[in-house]
């Protein structure tokens, strides 16, 4: 076969040096290998040599010829332009054409590349505008026709090209153990399909270039038309059935452009195939009431989607592309366009539109149910700046095509809260199904898109463009928001914010969809800050304030207050972060606290995963509320709190909308006692105190919330000094916050916020020059309704009230505690009262009950109970101050307590609390509670402040005297030490009336103290030893001399002991001996002395302390 003649360079090159009828020679000749040869040659002699060299005027002749274009601008029929005439030959688009499109294997994957490369370098050369080709020519009328039916007529069959070259078929495959057929692009190569989308996107913005001018022939030209829709339409299903598809993202980035160009070229072939090419777009189409089995392949489809593909490149892409496509489609209310055109046409061009693609749906139903949503999940999810960009983009430029001429309706207002979540946040969507509601829920959807931008999870650059979007920017060096973006803020504000809230209440949504929702409706709160209406005559009447009904504000409490019970640490602080900015707000400020300090009439219903969701004013039965419905109201108070304390960092986020408004300082706080009366009334309510011991996260909620009420008392106006009902309520939640088991890790945070609210200035501070806390300034009060909101006396362990009270006793001073303990003895008596606690067996012995591990039971809760009252009472009369308060009261009235009642003070004490205690019973624990007590009566003896009568006395003495048998060393010890500190107060004459009233007890002290002194634990024989020396002086008139002689034997045996410390108070007990004896001068009692003395120095190993002892003797005698 010959080959292809040799181009000398330089040489002239005309059109007859594209020899076509070599090209189909060799595809036809016999022996491949040569014809590929020659066709290899001439493909590249034809890109290289020869179409470089040819002009354009040339080209446009060749290609005019090759379309079927005459010379008035004319088209034949698309038959004659593939089918030439024998003697002409094939022509060189024909050719090319043939060999891509050739069903053997004869051409190579580079025949089939280099010409689609030569059918590109043609049209760039005949039809773009660039500085090459445009250099020197200008075109009339008819050659600027001709022209544009030569672009369109080279466009038809290059979309009949792409569409048999893109298309999918079926092909066999028999590979190892893989057999049958599976699904490929009919084009294998990569390159080459890149390149035909390549081709389709030179052409289409030659087209849109071309007949974008107004001598454009499309606008009179039936056939003209009926050509590009049917290209226009060939190409978009093979974008929706294969291009966007194809595997090589480059491909889908690419087809995308392509997209664009067409909306612009043909609007009306692309809205015909707009929803087969949004699902590949966006993977959402509207089925309507169609099958399961054509939902279920979208949702397939979905997940493979353009705008959820890996790349962010080809997501952007995606949403340019799905911008150009909705463009495309028209408005509700608009005549429908294919329609129109299908009526106006030729019955040809009817026929053939009847045949492609489908009726376009509105752009606002193609909005709402296939792109809004893909968006917003984009700006919500993705993690590229650039995607959210250009979705942003996107919403800006369709934006500028709506009217926005929404007013308010009924069916777009707030609705009353239903008992279910999901129905919530299904309501406006229903709602949206109506031709009437759609273009309001399209238009504030994007309203609320431009929100989600401006979130302050979003980066700078992706704010930044958001808030020039919102704003609607006109004009440069414009730093405000214009009217007309107020009023469409005014406007759609309802159902921007009923948009907001179902999206906040999803709970299918994962938990940064929910945290961007979240971060939203923040952004829409501030916003609307200064648009808000403050309630009075002239706003009201004002077309630019925005008001929210009680509903609404029912609606955003059960919303947030569902949030903030997430498990997702996220999404508690991005609802924790919208009611800051609620806090910045007066009017809504007022009537959430009021919402939510209104437990009396809070009802609640189970709803899924037991989450209770309130319905204020419902007619259901009413139920307390949960510990976590508790904590979700305490929050959301929390936060408002907040919010008002920092009100310009809440709104930080419109001043970056607008720089030059005013935002108003909140004084809702502050402006009466109305707010601060609720809220206290709030933290001292059972259903909150009843339950704050036993959850953790109520019981932080309500210590956030105690702290900011503390910091926002500060800079109230004296004349709005808050009331002493007010601090009386916050201190009743401190102690019950303060009586919280240790493991809430709360005390540290609670004392803290007890001395901010100390140091407010809303306080009257005439008690810090006293030195006390508010505790014990308002004690009297503070006990009393702690009392009278718990159940009567006695209170179990476990009552919260018990703890409350547990705690304020020990946050207060022992002064306070004494001078109020008119109020005090009956809680302690009536809970350490013995009339059940007698009633056990004393031995032992088990009686008979029907369920013996009950009884035990509740045994063990009584004795735990009196431990930690009893220790209660011993750490307040360990404080000094108790006991210098009883001293006062004593010496005469200083307060409210009589001084009848302090006398009798300690007397009720001991009988009713103390002594019945001590009495001794089987088990360990009533051996602590015996300690305890012990402890409690050494505290009290131990200030000096214990009035002993003689009825006391006797029944004191003999139950510390059986107390010295008790197994307990430590018991044995402290009745030792309590006896002696009892005769140290205790006179000779009131011990003689005692000892009248019951001589068999206080005979058998004395020697019972003997015996301690061989006790196995060296405390217990020093106290006994002590308790010695203190009771000599009492007892010296009823000793006898053979019981001076026992006594004497007994101490000088002892002080001859190891231990020097019981050695020395061995001695000091010996020298009161003798010190009593040289007294009364008995010389028998002193002769038994001296002898006894001397006998012991000559056994003792240690002499030293007999002959001193024996020296003071003597001193004594000679003094006499």
């Amino acid at each position: 076969m010959a080959m292809a003649a040799v181009i000398e360079p330089g040489a002239a090159v005309s059109a007859s040096s594209l020899d076509t009828e070599e090209l189909i020679r060799a595809i036809s000749a016999t022996n491949r290998a040569s014809g590929r040869r020659t066709c290899t040659a001439l493909l590249h002699q034809w890109k290289k040599v020869i179409l470089p060299k040819i002009s354009r005027s040339i080209l446009f002749e060749l290609l005019a010829d090759d379309n079927g274009v005459d010379g008035k601008g004319d088209a034949v029929a698309a038959s004659d332009c593939s089918n030439p005439s024998d003697d002409k030959g094939p022509s060189v688009v024909t050719a090319l054409i043939m060999l891509i499109n050739h069903h053997d294997d004869f051409p190579t994957e580079g025949h089939r590349e280099s010409s689609v490369e030569i059918l590109k370098l043609l049209c760039r050369r005949t039809f773009a505008d660039d500085d090459e080709n445009a250099a020197g020519e200008s075109l009339d009328t008819v050659q600027e026709n001709r022209l544009h039916m030569t672009l369109l007529n080279m466009f038809h069959r290059c979309s009949e090209l792409f569409q048999n070259r893109m298309s999918f078929h079926n092909s066999s495959i028999n590979h190892c153990f893989h057999h049958g057929t599976m699904t490929e692009p009919r084009e294998p190569s990569e390159h080459i399909r890149l390149l035909l989308v390549e081709l389709m996107v030179d052409l289409g913005g030659y087209c849109t270039h071309s007949f974008s001018k107004e001598s454009s022939i499309t606008d009179n030209d039936d056939k003209c038309n009926k050509l590009l829709i049917e290209a226009t339409s060939n190409i978009c299903q093979t974008l929706a059935k294969s291009t966007f598809v194809d595997p090589y993202p480059e491909i889908s980035r690419l087809a995308c452009d392509l997209v664009q160009l067409l909306a612009q070229l043909c609007p009306l072939a692309v809205r015909m195939n707009a929803a087969s090419l949004l699902v590949h777009l966006s993977g959402r189409v509207n089925n309507g009431n169609r099958g399961g089995v054509e939902q279920s392949s979208t949702a397939s489809v979905s997940k493979k989607c353009l705008m959820r593909h890996r790349h962010a490149k080809t997501r952007c892409k995606a949403v340019d592309a799905s911008a150009g496509i909705v463009q495309c489609c028209p408005r509700i209310g608009e005549s429908i366009p294919v329609k129109d055109d299908i009526n106006n046409m030729q019955p040809v061009s009817a026929d053939h539109l009847s045949n492609y693609g489908s009726h376009s749906m509105s752009m606002e139903h193609v909005l709402q149910h296939n792109i809004l949503p893909e968006w917003e999940d984009l700006l919500k999810l993705d993690s590229s700046a650039s995607v959210k960009l250009s979705v942003l983009r996107a919403l800006g430029s369709i934006a500028n095509t709506l009217e926005w001429r929404y007013s308010p309706i009924p069916t777009i207002a707030s609705q009353p809260p239903s008992g279910s979540t999901t129905d919530h946040s299904n309501r406006l969507l229903t709602n949206a199904t109506t031709t009437t509601d759609i273009t309001t829920v399209v238009e504030a959807r994007m309203l609320t898109l431009f929100l989600v931008g401006m979130s302050k999870g979003s980066v700078a650059d992706v704010r930044s463009l958001a808030i020039h979007q919102f704003r609607g920017l006109s004009c440069e060096g414009n730093v405000g928001m214009l009217p007309k973006t107020k009023n469409l803020l005014v406007s759609y504000f309802d159902p921007m914010l009923e948009l907001h809230l179902s999206s906040c209440s999803n709970g299918w949504a994962c938990c940064q969809s929910r945290v961007s929702s979240l971060d939203a409706l923040q952004v829409l709160f501030s916003i609307a800050i200064p648009l808000m209406n403050d309630g009075s005559s002239e706003s009201t009447t004002c077309a630019t304030n925005v008001r929210l009904s009680d509903t609404m504000i029912h609606d955003i409490v059960n919303i947030l207050s569902m949030n903030i019970l997430s498990d997702e640490k996220e999404v508690v602080e991005a609802a924790f972060a919208c009611c800051h900015t609620l806090g910045a707000n007066d009017s809504i400020s007022n009537a959430v606290v009021a919402l939510l300090c209104d437990l009396d009439d809070l009802r609640a219903t189970v709803i899924d995963d037991d989450f209770e969701a309130m319905a204020i004013h419902s007619n259901k039965s009413k139920v307390a509320p949960s510990p976590r419905h508790l904590t979700s109201q305490l929050l959301m108070l929390d936060g408002l709190l907040k919010g008002f304390i920092n009100a310009k960092a809440t709104t930080s986020i419109l001043r970056e909308v607008d720089q030059t408004i005013v935002i108003p300082t909140p004084m809702w706080y502050h402006a009466s006692l109305s707010s601060a009366t609720a809220i206290g009334k709030l933290f001292c309510h059972t259903t909150i105190t009843n339950n704050v011991s036993s959850s953790t996260s109520l019981a932080w909620a309500l210590a956030d919330a105690c702290d900011s009420f503390a910091n926002c008392v500060h800079g109230i106006e004296s004349k709005l000094s808050l009331t002493e009902d007010i601090i009386v309520n916050v201190l009743v939640a401190v102690a019950y916050l303060l009586g919280c088991p240790s493991e809430f890790d709360l005390s540290s945070k609670v004392m803290g916020t007890l001395r901010s609210f100390s140091s407010s200035d809303g306080l009257d501070s005439t008690w810090e020059e006293k030195g006390s806390s508010l505790f014990d300034v308002h004690f009297r009060k503070l006990f009393a309704k702690i009392v009278a909101t718990a159940p009567p006396f006695p209170w179990k362990q476990s009552e919260p009230a018990l703890l409350a009270v547990d705690a304020l006793l020990r946050a207060c001073s022992g002064s306070t505690v004494g001078s109020n303990f008119d109020m005090v003895a009956p809680f302690f008596i009536s809970h350490l009262s013995t009339m059940d606690y007698n009633n056990n067996s004393t031995d032992g012995a088990q009686h008979p009950c029907s369920n013996g591990d009950k009884l035990n039971d509740e045994m063990h809760e009584d004795y735990s109970l009196r431990i930690s009252l009893m220790a209660l009472l011993q750490t307040i009369l360990t404080d000094k101050s108790f006991s210098n308060a009883l001293t006062t009261q004593q010496c005469g009235p200083s307060n409210d307590v009589s001084s009848s009642f302090s006398a009798q003070f300690t007397a009720d004490v001991i009988l009713s609390i103390v002594l019945p205690n001590l009495v001794w019973r089987v088990g360990g624990m009533a051996s602590a509670l015996r300690k305890l007590s012990l402890a409690t009566l050494f505290s009290l003896l131990t200030g000096r402040t214990a009035l002993i009568h003689p009825d006391t006395l006797s029944c004191l003495i003999p139950t510390l005297h059986s107390s010295f048998d008790d197994a307990e060393s430590s018991i044995r010890e402290l009745s030792c030490v309590c006896l002696s500190l009892t005769l140290q107060q205790v006179s000779n004459e009131m011990f003689s009336m005692t000892r009248e009233n019951n001589p068999q007890a206080i005979d058998t002290i004395l020697p019972r103290l003997l015996e301690l002194l061989d006790d196995s634990h060296g405390p217990v024989r020093i106290a006994a030893c002590n308790c010695l020396r203190d009771l000599f002086p009492i007892v010296q008139s009823n000793i006898s001399l053979s019981s001076h002689e026992t006594i004497t034997a007994s101490l000088l045996i002892q002080l001859d002991d190891p231990d020097e410390d019981f050695q020395s108070q061995v001695f000091q007990a010996l020298l009161k001996l003798v010190e009593m004896q040289s007294q009364h001068k008995d010389s028998a009692v002193v002769k038994i002395l001296a002898r006894q003395i001397n006998s012991s120095m000559k056994s003792h190993r240690d002499a030293s302390l007999c002959r001193e002892l024996l020296g003071k003797l003597e001193q004594m005698q000679y003094s006499q």
